[in-house]
């Protein structure tokens, strides 16, 4: 099931960040600290957990 949520890009020092609402990272399965995967192609931005 795909779950969707519209976001706003904030600066965070000089990055930019999304902050990842906390009902999508227990979804995803995602921690503090756990390492991800963003991808970048043709359809966007893709962020993946790294097993």
């Amino acid at each position: 099931m795909a779950k969707s949520v519209n976001l706003t890009v904030q600066q965070w020092g000089n990055s930019l960040a999304v902050r990842i609402p906390t009902a999508i990272a227990r979804s995803a399965h995602l921690s503090v600290g756990q390492p991800v995967e963003m991808v970048l192609d043709e359809s966007g931005i893709a962020i993946r957990v790294i097993v």
